[in-house]
């Protein structure tokens, strides 16, 4: 059997998994927008989907956002965000300096 056939299926099984963990699910979610955009396009473009920001990171074009709208992901991405992830994700977009952000209400 070719070694290489074995890593293929390795890295395209590692790689599904990972797709179904990073799917959006839920209420709040990663948004993923271009660097090369401004601010106000980045929350332009949440609002327009019928969210709201809940922390920013190191990198203003990673932003967590939540809604209650079910169709919130997709909406997102008809409004151009790059990706749209899991919340899950955003481990470095949770943490601040005096410690973690909640959820706004």
């Amino acid at each position: 059997m070719d070694i290489r056939l074995i890593f293929a299926n390795f890295g395209l099984c590692t790689l599904l998994i990972f797709a179904v963990w990073a799917a959006p699910r839920g209420d709040t979610v990663l948004v993923i927008s271009s660097p090369f955009e401004s601010n106000a396009a980045r929350m332009n473009r949440i609002a327009q989907a019928d969210g709201r920001i809940v922390s920013a990171g190191r990198y203003e074009w990673i932003i967590v956002a939540y809604s209650t709208n079910p169709d919130f992901p997709s909406r997102l991405m008809k409004a151009g965000a790059l990706v749209v992830l899991n919340e899950n994700l955003a481990v470095g977009c949770k943490r601040g300096e005096n410690g973690f952000f909640g959820k706004t209400s």
